[in-house]
């Protein structure tokens, strides 16, 4: 049987697209833990407020 060039049956496409789809949602469930723990949701637009500064912590 002769051997493929490309010996990784995984695109390094998809997995890019996979990678970044889990760290959305690890970034979405840390942002809902941050508003629940700041009781902020109840408020309108509290939500966006701790996505805001989870983004501010992300880029430093």
């Amino acid at each position: 049987m002769a051997s493929s060039a490309n010996s990784n049956p995984v695109p390094k496409q998809y997995k890019s697209v996979t990678e970044d789809l889990i760290n959305a949602i690890a970034s979405v469930y840390i942002v809902l833990e941050l508003c629940t723990k700041w009781k902020t949701c109840f408020y309108p637009f509290g939500w966006v407020v701790a996505l805001y500064f989870f983004l501010l912590w992300q880029e430093s």
